[in-house]
């Protein structure tokens, strides 16, 4: 059985929404890693996504990456999320 993701045109509306919502499940059961290769390929397509930015962040977060994880928070704050400044405030070198 194939089992590969195809998800068709990368920049589609139902690829950015497939990609985000595997990344978010895989991070509710704990498969971390997964999460964060689903994130990063919505972050990859879709620059400007907050939520995909901000769980990417969650993910490097829980795999000791916090220089990552500051990263995809500030970008967070510059996409005009500013309730992520606390995070990068917390656990961000300014």
């Amino acid at each position: 059985v194939n089992k590969t993701l195809t998800l068709g045109n990368p920049y589609s509306l139902l690829a950015k929404k497939d990609l985000y919502n595997y990344g978010v499940r895989k991070f509710q059961i704990k498969k971390t890693p997964l999460a964060k290769v689903y994130f990063e390929e919505a972050v990859r397509f879709f620059p400007k996504d907050i939520d995909a930015h901000y769980n990417l962040a969650s993910c490097y977060y829980k795999l000791k990456y916090p220089d990552k994880a500051c990263f995809h928070w500030k970008k967070c704050v510059e996409l005009g999320d500013t309730s992520v400044q606390d995070q990068v405030n917390k656990f961000c070198n300014n």
